[in-house]
């Protein structure tokens, strides 16, 4: 008995509810000529315009940030190991680069081709303490790929670089 009384109000309380809404919303119309949903869809529409410019600002200045910070260098060596998934270039100056995952992954994907002793240039920058390749070239065929645009982007990933 206790359950059906409970439940009797409490769907009592919702259609009172619902019948409020409806008439605030009547009221709401019958105050401004324009329609109701309109208006909704105008506020939406700012409210996504403004967050869209918000977002597009701040992904300049983050791109303009890091495109500043980019150093560019050029590096030169010799093509010392190749295996499927690493490629190791000793620089003039004995240091290693290693050359592998999505990298290597694309150089090979765009047809470059070398072969152990084949000098190697390269250009690129450091991030923390990795080198970041950005274009390679194979000194005895003159085969150039390029990975990354002038920001430093990596050209395998695709979408919009002008605004990534």
């Amino acid at each position: 008995m206790i359950k059906r009384v409970f439940v009797g109000v409490l769907l009592a309380a919702i259609f009172i509810l619902l019948i409020l809404g409806a008439v605030n919303r009547t009221l709401a119309k019958l105050n401004d000529p324009s329609p109701l949903s309109l208006q909704e869809e105008a506020l939406e529409n700012d409210a996504t315009k403004q967050s869209t410019n918000q977002g597009l600002q701040l992904t300049n200045t983050i791109r303009e940030d890091y495109v500043s910070q980019i150093d560019w260098v050029d590096l030169s060596g010799q093509l010392e190991a190749m295996e499927s998934n690493l490629w190791v270039i000793i620089l003039t100056d004995g240091s290693p680069i290693e050359l592998e995952g999505r990298p290597l992954s694309f150089v090979i994907e765009q047809g470059f081709t070398a072969e152990i002793g084949d000098p190697i240039a390269m250009r690129g920058y450091y991030d923390d303490a990795y080198f970041k390749l950005g274009t390679i070239v194979n000194q005895s065929t003159g085969q150039e790929i390029t990975l990354r645009d002038e920001t430093g982007h990596p050209l395998w990933s695709g979408g919009n670089r002008e605004n990534n």
